[in-house]
């Protein structure tokens, strides 16, 4: 039971499995990489800003990939260590964003799928004004509230949370400082989640399973999105 195995981990023992994440791992080696380049007169927070926007648009396209996850994540930050610099003009000067990552779509080799709909995705996000983002650092819960706005989505979808999941792993390595997940937040359900629901709980809807998992975290102190982490390890 899913109890039993939330039961059996600390919160720093799951923070550390999130640590440890190959998706983690990259955005830090990128932002590693980032940081210590000169961008002239451009001030730390502008490409603090860009960074962090680039994970969102990132996020909210990452669905119906090829192979995984981790993958995808990989080559994304291999993506902003080469082309960051022209991220960065794009920003400064107001340029479509959503081209710049259009063509990143079309150049991946893990994320070919459904181009027209994720570059609509783009494109609304691009509309939308999002506030600055080391203010969503400490209200992911108002950051996941703007990106619903913004894509006029159900709160609950995957790519929503996902996306306030990857802002946090992010943000984590951009401030160096941790801010754990809100309780509110629900759990981005994929197959790997509802196959392991499934076993401990029968079959579910993806609304019953976000339910279950509120009742877990209630129960443990534990946000639903870290324990997202620590379900990884039994997929």
């Amino acid at each position: 039971m899913l109890t039993k195995l939330i039961a059996d981990y600390s919160f720093e023992e799951i923070v550390a499995i999130e640590e440890s994440d190959r998706q983690f791992l990259a955005l830090r080696s990128a932002w590693e990489l980032i940081k210590n380049r000169d961008f002239g007169d451009v001030d730390n927070k502008v490409v603090q800003e860009v960074f962090l926007r680039a994970v969102i648009y990132n996020a909210l396209i990452s669905y119906q990939i090829a192979w995984s996850g981790e993958l995808r994540w990989e080559e994304f930050a291999e993506k902003l260590k080469s082309d960051f610099d022209i991220l960065l003009l794009d920003f400064i000067q107001w340029k479509a964003s959503f081209d710049r990552w259009y063509n990143l779509m079309i150049t991946s080799k893990y994320n070919k799928r459904l181009y027209n709909i994720k570059v609509a995705r783009l494109k609304k996000l691009s509309q939308f004004s999002l506030k600055s983002m080391d203010l969503y650092h400490d209200d992911m819960v108002g950051l996941w509230q703007d990106l619903w706005q913004a894509m006029s989505v159900p709160i609950w979808s995957k790519t929503l949370c996902f996306a306030v999941k990857m802002f946090g792993y992010a943000a984590r390595v951009v401030y160096d400082k941790f801010v754990p997940y809100p309780l509110d937040v629900a759990i981005p359900v994929d197959s790997r989640i509802r196959k392991l629901f499934l076993i401990s709980y029968g079959a579910l809807s993806d609304k019953e399973i976000i339910a279950k998992t509120y009742e877990l975290s209630k129960i443990s102190g534990i946000s639903s999105l870290h324990l997202d982490s620590l379900f990884w390890i039994k997929r």
